[in-house]
Order: C-alpha cells, then structure tokens, then sequence
C-alpha cells in the first residue's frame, strides 16, 4: 500500500494566531533581566579593576602553594610569623649600590627592594631628601631592642607600666614586619613643613613619594592616624611588588583589606586600556593552582600569613 504526504497550507487563522504569539514573546523577552558583566570593583582613567580571572593564553605553570614567605606576609600581633619562616636572604643596600640610594650602613633589605628603590632614584633622585635609616631586622636585633626599650622605661616608671611602654616601642621579634626583609623606615631630609599633619608631606621628596612609590612596587603601611605610623622621624614603607600595590592603589585599600577583598572574590583582574594587566588568585595554601602564563609574562606567589596562597601573574614584562 503506497502511503503520500501531502503539505498542509496554513490557514489565515492559524498565520494570525503565530503571529500574535510571537510578538507577545517579544515583548515578555524586553523585559527579562539581562546578563550582565561583572560590575568594576575600581576604574581609575584607563585602569580598571574587575572580579573574576581574565581568561589568559600562555604556558601553563604548577604554583606551589605551600610557601610560607613572600611580598604579602600580613605581620602583626594577630598574626605573628610561623615558627617556619624562614631567614630571608637580604644585603646592605650600601653593598649593592655604594652611595647610590642613601641610606644608613646597617640598612639591609631583600634583592628586589634595593632594585626597585634604584629604578625609582634613577626617575627621581627621591634619596636627595629622604634616607633609608632602617631595614631587615633579625630576630636576635629584635628582642635586644625590646629589652634596650623596657630599660629606659624602667627608670621613670614602674615595672608593669615600663613593660606596656617597651612591648608598644618595639613589637616582639614575630609580629615584626622588619623580619620579612621587605619593610623599612625612611626619614625625610632638609628643613620640613612641621604644620602638616602628615609627615610623609612634609617637604617635596615626601609628596613625590606619596604620589608615585606606588608604580615601583611600594605602599606605605600605615596612614598618618594610625597609632603606629610613627612621626616626623620614621615613615614606614613596605614593598610588595608593582602588581600589588598597582591594584592597592587602585582599589584604595591597605594591606589588611586588600588581603580580605582577596579572600572573599578569590581572584580579580587588572586590565589597562581595556586588556588584561595582571591577574591576581587567592586559595587556601596546600590548594593545587595552576596559571597560564602569556608569553614576555611571569608569575609570582606569596603566602599571606593567613591561610591563603596569592599568585599574580603579569600578562607582559612590567614597566
């Protein structure tokens, strides 16, 4: 038995009907919510600063994320440095650059600070009116200041008031910052504009300072209404690296909210001119991390002290 199809002609009825159905599917679609990207977490002229890891093409690197050193070390007294860290390797600034950058004799700080404070002399001439006075402190350095400190006060107060005095004058030799080898104190040179409140602005190099040690990889610990941002005599700095305190920067935060911002996105990209700058991860230490990594780019990792492994890797050679 032969079967045949035949094709069916739509009746005006059911064109109409189709018709109608499908431009009340238009206008229910005009008002669905719309996918939308992450919203920025900072843009500044052509920075930018987004949630999430930027999808990146490159070699593929393993990252160990076990270390227990590295630029972003949060060091206090809620988190002292674990019994594992371990003696950063550091030289004389005065060794490695003669009189170069000024700075005391004792000053000593880890390879990549003493580069990055030269980059920022060559552009600048910054030391002319300021000097590095003090930088890695060894744990014996450190316990030797807190006793010189509890003998001064020892002889104007009493024991327990003398005690709180030394313990607030130097911090015990594991909630230094001065252990990791990235810290250090400068003091600004010349006559100083003692009515500002801010030390650090108290002369031009301190205002320079301010504006630019950024875009070498500094950031200042702590602000001039911090009880432990010291006066006129001592500024404390720190590096951490130009990714880092480029997105510090960006971002407005000190190192403690930087590290919790981290924490909680897991990872942010920085872009510049709308690409992809550096991306920047956060996982738990012992976590497996792997990262690609672009071609001319590199990647760097460091434990925060807190439980956590932060890479950041740079999508080109950091300029």
């Amino acid at each position: 038995m032969e079967v045949r199809f035949s094709r069916l002609s739509p009746t005006p009825k059911a064109l109409a009907l189709c018709a109608f159905l499908l431009t009340a599917a238009g206008a229910v679609c005009m008002f669905l919510p719309k996918a939308q990207a992450p919203s920025a977490l900072a843009v500044r002229g052509e920075w930018e600063i987004r949630p999430g890891a930027a999808a990146l093409s490159g070699r593929m690197l393993s990252v160990d994320t076990n270390t227990a050193d590295g630029e972003l070390m949060l060091v206090d007294s809620a988190h002292p440095l674990p019994a594992s860290f371990p003696v950063p390797s550091t030289r004389s600034v005065n060794a490695m650059v003669g009189a170069y950058v000024n700075a005391a004799p004792e000053a000593a700080l880890r390879q990549e600070a003493v580069y990055a404070l030269c980059a920022m002399e060559f552009d600048h001439s910054w030391s002319l009116g300021a000097r590095v006075t003090e930088g890695a402190l060894s744990k014996a350095q450190l316990e030797e200041r807190r006793r010189d400190a509890f003998r001064r006060y020892q002889g104007v107060l009493p024991v327990g008031e003398a005690l709180e005095k030394a313990y607030l004058a130097a911090p015990a030799p594991d909630e230094s910052e001065h252990r990791t080898g990235y810290a250090f104190d400068i003091v600004l040179l010349g006559p100083l504009a003692m009515s500002r409140a801010d030390p650090l602005l108290r002369n031009e190099t301190g205002e320079w300072l301010s504006e630019n040690m950024g875009r070498y990889g500094f950031i200042r610990r702590f602000g001039p209404d911090s009880k432990s941002a010291g006066n006129c005599e001592s500024i404390h700095l720190r590096y951490v690296g130009k990714i880092h305190a480029a997105a510090m920067g960006l971002l407005g935060l000190d190192l403690e909210d930087y590290l919790a911002l981290l924490g909680r996105e897991g990872a942010i990209t920085v872009f510049h001119e709308g690409a992809p700058w550096a991306v920047i991860a956060c996982v738990q230490a012992g976590s497996a991390l792997s990262v690609a990594v672009p071609e001319g780019g590199s990647c760097s990792v460091s434990s925060d002290n807190m439980g956590h492994a932060i890479a950041a890797v740079a999508c080109d050679p950091l300029r």
